[in-house]
């Protein structure tokens, strides 16, 4: 299914629309929290201001689960990951730990994993790229980069009001 996806990329199926941020973090939270507290993880929500951004929902919600799928694998048991919404940035926060400065330079690349998640059990290594992709259709990006306090951090950033058409991001 992600060999699909990834094989699609650049084509639009769902259609895009005015989404509210904070909604996306509550769905994600709805969809999260239970799994993780299986794996004894806490899910910690943050959420800001409802801001609208256009995307489809059906391409954020699979990049949200895509970047949470990805800190509760590097997430010790017994701490958190929270999700942190502010202005037209979603942040998820881990406290796993962390990258190195040459897994850094290649997570995004398709069937790549850092040398803990190879460690850590079974995966792709198409989760961010399929994520990045997803939310680059709509005009946004998707970065990964240690936290100084220790951890990962994932962003997605959405344009302001983004509309985009055939292909060109309208602001």
């Amino acid at each position: 299914d992600e060999l699909l996806l990834l094989s699609q990329t650049g084509e639009r199926d769902a259609p895009g629309s005015s989404l509210d941020l904070a909604d996306v973090v509550a769905a994600a939270e709805d969809r999260w929290a239970s799994a993780l507290a299986d794996a004894d993880q806490l899910l910690v929500v943050d959420a800001g201001e409802p801001v609208p951004v256009y995307a489809a929902r059906v391409d954020v919600d699979r990049a949200m689960d895509a970047v949470i799928e990805n800190a509760s694998r590097y997430t010790p048991a017994g701490t958190s990951i929270t999700v942190r919404h502010r202005g037209t940035t979603i942040e998820v926060l881990d406290t796993g730990p962390g990258l190195s400065d040459e897994d850094l330079g290649h997570v995004f690349d398709r069937f790549t994993r850092g040398g803990v998640g190879r460690r850590s059990g079974p995966g792709t290594g198409l989760g961010l790229p399929i994520a990045r992709e997803l939310i680059g259709r709509w005009g946004g990006e998707v970065t990964l980069e240690n936290r100084a306090e220790g951890g990962a951090v994932a962003r997605l950033t959405f344009p302001v009001h983004a509309e985009v058409d055939h292909g060109t991001v309208r602001r």
